[in-house]
């Protein structure tokens, strides 16, 4: 597991995506992974997913590494939904984005966007398959299995890209990167 990597990749999920359930988040990092995975050939995150009785979820180091950004990056507030109550999470620090490149920060802007409109026992849904069936409970399950997923995308707001060349613009300051590579200017975006 990448440590930096995965909890800014949460961070950034829970920017977009502020107030998601535990459920949604777990289903969020799995759906980034895979489709990270397509392109690249290996997770974002560096993470294994394992069967769990509720459906995939990260592996115990990526889910000792959830509690602990709980205790000191993450606010987990009970709030109502209906008549249940979920664990919605909120980032209280900033991600650093210039871990990212613009295809991992385009995939984790769709996929909070997606989860954040879907409820977890769709997000559920979309994971239970017939490799999460044949797979022993507490055994690693295959990246792969996952690529079947879906999304629809949504551009992404005036707001969000000014955000993300904001941070692009002050690594560039001191790391060098090439901000043209990762951002479409705001005037183009419009047309």
């Amino acid at each position: 597991m990448n440590d930096k990597v995965f909890s800014n990749t949460v961070l950034a999920l829970l920017k977009v995506a502020p107030g998601i359930g535990r459920l949604q988040l777990r289903k969020a990092l799995l759906i980034v992974d895979a489709m990270y995975h397509s392109y690249y050939g290996e997770t974002l995150t560096g993470i294994t997913y394992i069967k769990h009785r509720h459906g995939p979820v990260p592996d115990y180091q990526a889910h000792a590494a959830l509690f602990d950004m709980e205790l000191r990056q993450i606010d987990v507030i009970d709030e109502p939904v209906g008549l249940k109550t979920k664990n919605a999470h909120y980032a209280i620090v900033e991600p650093d984005y210039s871990v990212f490149n613009a295809k991992a920060m385009s995939i984790i802007n769709s996929v909070a966007r997606y989860v954040k409109e879907n409820t977890a026992g769709k997000l559920s849904n979309l994971t239970h398959d017939s490799v999460y069936d044949s797979t022993n409970m507490g055994e690693a399950i295959p990246i792969t299995s996952f690529y079947s997923i879906e999304l629809e995308t949504v551009p992404w707001t005036r707001a969000e890209k000014a955000d993300a060349k904001k941070a692009l613009e002050e690594e560039l300051k001191t790391g060098g990167i090439n901000i043209e590579r990762f951002c479409v200017p705001v005037e183009a975006a419009a047309s």
